[in-house]
């Protein structure tokens, strides 16, 4: 045996021996792979019936929003009518309340001049009593 054949298979063992140390990693990560493919296969199981409750959940969703734009449109509604409501009696007190506070003036003044009347006349009578009886007054007065 020649030193070219020697070198040979030393060549041929080592590149054995290099084969022999690159398989262990391959097979492993073979294995790797087989149980990431099997994670993939339990995760698309599992995932289906939380995607179809989530749809149903989506749906249903949908349907309350929906339903909660009619209630937010009649709110809109109803504060609408109030606030013309609001208007409306603003008005009405306006119409109703200025004849009546025009009323109770006319009351107040006519109960005031009464009142000046009534004591005019009753300052006057002790006077006129008195003419009277003295036989001051004259006829018609």
């Amino acid at each position: 045996m020649s030193w070219g054949e020697i070198a040979g298979l030393v060549a041929a063992a080592a590149a054995v021996v290099f084969v022999a140390l690159c398989a262990v990693p391959l097979l492993k990560l073979g294995g790797v792979m087989d149980e990431l493919r099997l994670a993939v296969r339990r995760l698309g199981e599992g995932t289906t019936p939380i995607l179809d409750e989530l749809k149903g959940t989506v749906s249903t969703t949908t349907q309350e929003i929906a339903r909660l734009s009619e209630v937010t449109e009649e709110l809109a509604k109803m504060s609408r009518s109030a606030s013309t409501m609001t208007e409306q009696a603003a008005n009405v007190s306006t119409v109703v309340s200025t004849p009546l506070v025009k009323t109770a003036e006319v009351v107040g003044k006519g109960a005031t001049a009464a009142r000046d009347v009534g004591r005019r006349v009753q300052e006057h009578r002790p006077r006129r009593r008195a003419r009277a009886v003295a036989g001051e007054l004259e006829p018609g007065e």
